[in-house]
């Protein structure tokens, strides 16, 4: 079943089985629902296309604000993916 994004960019990015496509990461903590913040625009634009660059040292939360991401938003992307990497191991 192919998911429609509510933002022209993410369409790019189709949800498919590949668990380090970033859409799947939005999609799995249904950040997509977002319509304040083109969350998916965003990180279309920096270059960010797998969850794992969350976890990167080189990318900070002053970073992330830079782009336009509330606090919020940054600590929910960077913070859950341990939590992410937990359920994908469990598939």
């Amino acid at each position: 079943m192919a998911v429609q994004w509510h933002y022209p960019l993410m369409s790019n990015y189709p949800l498919e089985s590949d668990t380090n496509n970033i859409a799947a990461y939005l999609y799995f903590f249904k950040v997509l629902h977002s319509r304040k913040e083109k969350v998916p625009d965003i990180l279309d634009i920096n270059d960010i296309t797998t969850f794992t660059f969350f976890k990167s040292k080189s990318i900070t939360h002053n970073h992330m604000s830079k782009w336009g991401l509330s606090d919020g938003m940054t600590a929910q992307l960077r913070e859950n993916v341990p939590k992410y990497v937990q359920q994908i191991n469990k598939s």
